[in-house]
């Protein structure tokens, strides 16, 4: 619930208003139910929160990846963008030089 919040206010204008709407109510309903120490509730609320912001998280990304091609809200690269995995031999502008380093395992 307090993540929720939190990141309600993070993303700030990011989500759209009728997914706020939806994880707002969500919250709300996920509130309830923990003040009532119903279990079930408890369940059934939680997901339905997590579809919500699994929603609203799928159209922030797109909004993202229309206003940035290739770039998602972590500063990486996604895969619909031709950005090729750690394998794929694709540099996208990283020039950070690979470190071998040494360790010793203490059992």
């Amino acid at each position: 619930m307090f993540t929720t919040e939190k990141q309600l206010k993070e993303f700030g204008d990011k989500v759209p208003a009728d997914d706020r709407a939806k994880i707002e109510a969500a919250a709300a309903k996920l509130k309830t139910a923990h003040d009532n120490k119903d279990f079930a509730a408890i369940d059934a609320a939680t997901a339905e929160l997590q579809g919500a912001w699994q929603a609203a998280s799928a159209k922030m990304y797109q909004q993202g990846g229309a206003q940035q091609p290739g770039a998602d809200f972590n500063g990486g690269f996604n895969q619909q963008a031709g950005a090729q995995g750690p394998q794929g031999g694709a540099n996208n502008g990283n020039d950070q030089e690979v470190q071998d380093v040494d360790f010793e395992e203490i059992k």
